[in-house]
């Protein structure tokens, strides 16, 4: 990971306006433990230290940041609340923190949002109300 820093940080500082440096170069800071240079970076160029990209869910899922993971996803949702597969990976990553309620209301709401999603669903509620879902 510390090669791949420095090389992806001298890409950045090559152009720092160029999105794609510097979404790669926070995923590798990730990735690498340094969560806050990489949120430092990210607040810098967008605003906000936690941005809804995949890539970003990931890494923190690799750390085993999971409290960051729902971040994401909680934007996720918030920018497309009809998207039943958002409440899904926010659902599952409630489940992981250990906020079992607001999994179980996720994954109701994916269910109402895709009927077909329905039987996996409900069996996923049923499985965390056992305390049956591992990771």
């Amino acid at each position: 990971p510390a090669d791949a820093v420095r090389v992806l940080r001298f890409v950045y500082e090559l152009d720092p306006a160029f999105e794609e440096a510097v979404h790669n170069l926070a995923t590798a800071l990730i990735f690498a433990g340094q969560e806050s240079e990489a949120e430092a970076l990210l607040e810098r160029h967008f605003g906000t230290p936690i941005v809804a990209d995949q890539r970003y869910a990931q890494a923190y899922a690799r750390r085993g940041n999971f409290a960051k993971v729902a971040r994401i996803w909680e934007l996720f949702v918030m920018r497309e609340p009809s998207n039943y597969s958002f409440h899904v990976s926010l659902g599952a990553s409630y489940a992981r923190i250990g906020r079992t309620d607001d999994a179980i209301r996720e994954i109701k709401e994916a269910i109402r949002l895709e009927p077909r999603f329905k039987e996996q669903g409900e069996a996923f509620i049923r499985d965390l109300r056992a305390g049956r879902v591992q990771f």
